[in-house]
């Protein structure tokens, strides 16, 4: 597997420093392109706002890390093209639908999904799906 897919949890740790972002960093250096589903957007706009709303980030600075966003080197997939799998895969094992969409992503493009979220490698770690989903807490 050559392709990569990156979820909303290792790329907020590009935005922000929080623990996890020395791992994420590797990442980000690595790859010179990466897949994600449609849904990314939504995941990292969604916790740039909600850092705002907490007072966490100030409303100034949150355009700049909305651009930086979108300046990230991946290729974004519709969910209409993985929906079912993602859906299949959301009602057969114990992870999100959310999560399934970067699963699916990584099974149709036969990549390897990155993640911070050690619910979904649990969720896959006894299936034949596990090869297709790794934990930036196993990088060196």
């Amino acid at each position: 597997m050559n392709e990569y897919v990156i979820d909303s949890s290792v790329a907020i740790k590009w935005l922000f420093l929080e623990k996890g972002s020395n791992q994420a960093e590797k990442l980000i250096h690595e790859f010179s392109s990466f897949f994600v589903p449609d849904l990314f957007l939504i995941e990292m706009d969604a916790v740039i706002s909600k850092k705002v709303r907490i007072n966490e980030l100030d409303p100034k600075e949150a355009p700049e890390k909305y651009k930086k966003v979108r300046k990230l080197p991946y290729n974004v997939i519709s969910y209409k093209e993985i929906s079912r799998l993602a859906f299949d895969l959301a009602i057969s094992l114990p992870i999100t639908l959310y999560d399934a969409n970067y699963i699916a992503t990584a099974i149709e493009y036969n990549a390897i999904a990155y993640t911070a979220d050690q619910r979904l490698i649990n969720g896959l770690s006894n299936t034949s799906l596990s090869g297709y989903v790794k934990s930036i807490w196993n990088l060196k």
